[in-house]
């Protein structure tokens, strides 16, 4: 991808081109895979915010949907198990490990998709070349 600028300073004229490096195939492909990472984070993070809200309404376990979000999410709960002890008022659980486990899924998510970039695609930048017309 190639653009072209022209920019009018008191001495002159200067047409600027910014050419991005030869990387962009990589970028376009690291791109691709990073919304799929975050796609599949964020949907685990649903069925994670699911449960919480599920636990925290007091839903009927025996519910289709709800032995669904459970079934889902105690896969992803795993890691976090006996972790800290869920509060409860008046009946109402407050799934704190619920809370953690998607805060711990969103960092590790980020960082994996930082590593990726870093990894396979270096320093992004794009090379400015100023030619100066008179």
């Amino acid at each position: 991808m190639q653009q072209n600028t022209d920019l009018k300073l008191a001495r002159g004229e200067r047409k600027v081109h910014i050419v991005e490096d030869s990387r962009t195939s990589t970028g376009d492909r690291l791109r691709k895979i990073s919304r799929g990472v975050w796609v599949v984070s964020l949907g685990a993070q649903f069925m994670l915010l699911f449960r919480f809200l599920l636990q925290l309404l007091e839903a009927n376990s025996a519910n289709p949907f709800a032995r669904l979000v459970y079934a889902i999410s105690d896969v992803l709960m795993l890691p976090f198990n006996n972790l800290v002890s869920n509060p409860t008022f008046g009946g109402i659980v407050v799934d704190a490990q619920a809370v953690i486990a998607m805060l711990v899924y969103m960092l590790a998510t980020w960082l994996l998709v930082e590593v990726l970039w870093v990894v396979f695609y270096g320093k992004r930048h794009t090379e400015t070349i100023v030619e100066e017309k008179r």
